[in-house]
């Protein structure tokens, strides 16, 4: 059902210019075209700080503009009617002369930097090969001696192998990946007849094609010698005096990274990159400072509950003649358990599981 509402038109005061609106129903009115434009005209007063920006953008941007200024001839694409109207605002790119400007068409690609400076020759292999690293996955594992082969860079080494380090310390899941890229370093810049500038904090002289997988090895041995350096196995002040919730996200996770440190280390070690010796150094470490927060809380606490964590981890990869001192430390631990609080009551005992389980594999093997 519908009504008839009459709205006078605003041109004139004469009755018969009447013009009627059509209500189809309660939600809806249709307007004619023309009441519309001339009411539009009549009653839409602009504000003026409103106005002046409107102005501002229809003169800066040509796509405000109702009729486009852009001069191109039709062999840019621009096609028009017989009317000489645009049919079509779109730009055929591929249809543009190779000799139009193209800055006259849109504005100069803003290079990527800071302060709007072209990226270093460093940065931009930072960039490239992170974008590698993030992408790598099981399923293009295969890419990455095809990677190295292409793109390594020498002078940039002690970054690769930085920026591998890191990433294997950010996540264990993936550490075979990196080991991977490690291998593929090795054998491009050390493993190869390639010119490799020596660090001279290495104390290494000329790297003559016998002594560069020592290079490489010393490299690695970095990496270890700054994770004992900087005591990487013990939490700061600041991580164990936590007041709020993001400082125990953040102790939560210096706890992961301090396992996956060991994960990575003991891969250097099967690869023959670091000594075996490394397993005694963290055990004697990881007991001296778990020795000093037992002393100074005798019933346990996170810091020591993390340092069992991470022998824990250790003695996974030790083999049995490795354990004697570990084996020694957990037994006294174990036989005054009672006195521990119940998390590093049990993290007592799984370690003792674990070595007692080590043993007996020995012993049956020796048997047999």
């Amino acid at each position: 059902m519908s009504e008839t509402i009459y709205i006078n038109d605003p041109t004139t005061n004469s009755s018969q210019n009447t013009t009627h609106i059509i209500v189809e129903s309660a939600d809806y009115i249709i307007i004619d075209i023309d009441v519309f434009i001339q009411h539009r005209k009549q009653y839409i007063t602009p504000i003026d700080s409103i106005q002046s920006k409107a102005d501002n953008l229809h003169k800066t941007y040509l796509c405000f503009q109702e009729n486009d200024t852009r001069n191109f001839n039709n062999s840019y694409g621009t096609q028009h009617n017989d009317s000489g109207d645009l049919k079509s605002s779109r730009w055929v790119r591929n249809n543009i002369s190779k000799n139009v400007n193209v800055s006259l068409v849109r504005s100069e690609k803003v290079k990527i930097g800071a302060n709007g400076k072209e990226l270093s020759k460093e940065d931009r292999m930072k960039r490239e090969f992170m974008s590698f690293i993030n992408r790598l996955s099981d399923n293009n594992r295969k890419n990455i001696n095809t990677y190295f082969q292409t793109n390594l860079q020498i002078d940039f080494i002690d970054i690769y192998i930085r920026l591998v380090w890191e990433a294997m310390l950010r996540s264990e899941n993936f550490q075979h990946l990196y080991i991977d890229c490690f291998e593929a370093i090795y054998t491009q810049a050390y493993n190869n007849n390639s010119n490799i500038s020596i660090d001279s904090q290495l104390v290494i002289n000329t790297a003559t094609q016998s002594n560069k997988p020592e290079l490489f090895k010393s490299k690695i041995n970095l990496l270890s010698k700054t994770y004992f350096d900087n005591e990487k196995w013990i939490p700061n002040k600041e991580l164990i005096e936590e007041e709020d919730y993001d400082d125990f996200c953040d102790f939560v996770k210096w706890k992961k990274t301090s396992i996956t440190y060991i994960h990575g280390f003991s891969k250097f070690v099967n690869k023959d990159w670091l000594n075996v010796s490394l397993y005694t150094d963290l055990s004697t470490n990881l007991i001296d400072s778990l020795k000093k927060y037992l002393n100074e809380i005798p019933e346990g606490c996170k810091v020591s509950d993390a340092l069992l964590d991470q022998l824990m981890i250790l003695v996974e990869y030790t083999k049995t003649d490795q354990d004697k001192f570990i084996s020694s430390y957990i037994k006294t631990l174990n036989d005054n358990a009672q006195q521990y609080r119940p998390s590093t009551r049990f993290k007592i005992y799984d370690i003792k599981e674990i070595l007692d389980k080590k043993n007996k594999y020995i012993v049956k093997n020796l048997k047999n």
